[in-house]
Order: structure tokens, then C-alpha cells, then sequence
């Protein structure tokens, strides 16, 4: 049932064509005004930031080489989030994992490499054997961080953003998207 407030296109359009252009002007300006009054405010570093952004993608996709099947690049701080994309495009989990579900790609003397989704959480965990980093590839989480010397931080992160945990910090994260995060997880050996 339609509500007495819906408009559709077409009554928009017989009103206008039925309206003198000072009438068509004034409900403008009305509107214009209305949205002025409830516009939330832009933070000003907000176009350096899609800048950023946008010159970020560029120089991914200048420097992209298609990825052959199987061979896994180590994850690093200037990974290509569009290498890692097309690596594991193919990969979903499975419908019904609880919190964490990973799918490995790579076990060596070196590293684990895998593909994680991570719904709500990772609770807090502490390695000394080995570094972990990882990439986001969907999603956004905040990752709560203290160094050995006791120093914390707290670090938002969405796709395509990357970190690395040293030996010896103790680290959560709390997903903060309705889908599950997938990121690309390494676990280097020490």
C-alpha cells in the first residue's frame, strides 16, 4: 500500500511540467535549504584522504602482474591487495563455521599462509615463535595492541590495509562490519 508521502517519478514529472518555473524554483530552493540544514560536515582532510586512496589503487594496478595458481608471494608490508584477490577468488568458507574458519594455502619450514574469515573476534593471543601479519581483503576491524615494554595501541583497519605483530605483543581484534573480515594471515616462523 503506497503511504501519502510517496511520490513517484511520473507525478514528479507532471508537476513540473504542469508548474511555471518560478514554482519549480521555489520547492528547489526549499529543498536545498532542507538538505543545508541537515548536511553533516565533511572532515577537511577528507579529499586528501580519497586522494591517498586513489593514487594507492593506481600504483597497484600499474604494478599488478597476474599471479600464477600456487605461488604465494610472501606478505609483506607493500603486498598487492589485487594479487592477493585473484590468488584466493576461488576460496569461500564454509556456510556454517562459528567465529574463525582458516583455509591454509601454504605450510612450509618458513611460514603458514592462509586465507581467514573471522565473524566477531579474535580473542587476545601472544606469539614467540613466530611473526604474524596479515592483509585485509573484505571488511574492517580494530586491532588492539600492547608491546612487550607494555605500550598499547589501537589500529582501525579495512581493506587493503596491512600489519605486522612483533615476538612478544599481545594483540586482539574485534571485527567491526556485519560480514566477516577475509584477510590473507601469514604466520613467519622464527
Amino acid at each position: 500500500m503506497r503511504k501519502k508521502t510517496e511520490i513517484t517519478k511520473k507525478e514528479i514529472g507532471d508537476w513540473i511540467d504542469n508548474s511555471s518555473a518560478e514554482e519549480v524554483n521555489a520547492v528547489e530552493n526549499i529543498l536545498v535549504d532542507f538538505a543545508s540544514t541537515y548536511a553533516e560536515k565533511v572532515p577537511e582532510d577528507s579529499g586528501k584522504k580519497i586522494l591517498a586512496n586513489l593514487e594507492t589503487l593506481i600504483a597497484m594496478q600499474q604494478n599488478y602482474v597476474k599471479p600464477k595458481a600456487g605461488q604465494y608471494p610472501w606478505l609483506t608490508s607493500d603486498a598487492n591487495l589485487l594479487v592477493w584477490e585473484e590468488l584466493v577468488k576461488e576460496i569461500k568458507p564454509p556456510t556454517d563455521f562459528d567465529n574463525i574458519h582458516l583455509h591454509k594455502l601454504l605450510s612450509d619450514d618458513k611460514r603458514d599462509l592462509f586465507v581467514a574469515w573471522v565473524k566477531q573476534e579474535v580473542p587476545e593471543e601472544v606469539h614467540h615463535d613466530l611473526n604474524e601479519s596479515f592483509i585485509i581483503l573484505e571488511g574492517s576491524c580494530n586491532c588492539n595492541i600492547t608491546d612487550t615494554i607494555g605500550v598499547s595501541r589501537k589500529v582501525h583497519m579495512r581493506e587493503g590495509d596491512y600489519i605486522a605483530f612483533g615476538l612478544g605483543e599481545n594483540h586482539d581484534i574485534l571485527i567491526t562490519t556485519t560480514k566477516p573480515v577475509k584477510a590473507i594471515l601469514q604466520w613467519a616462523k622464527v
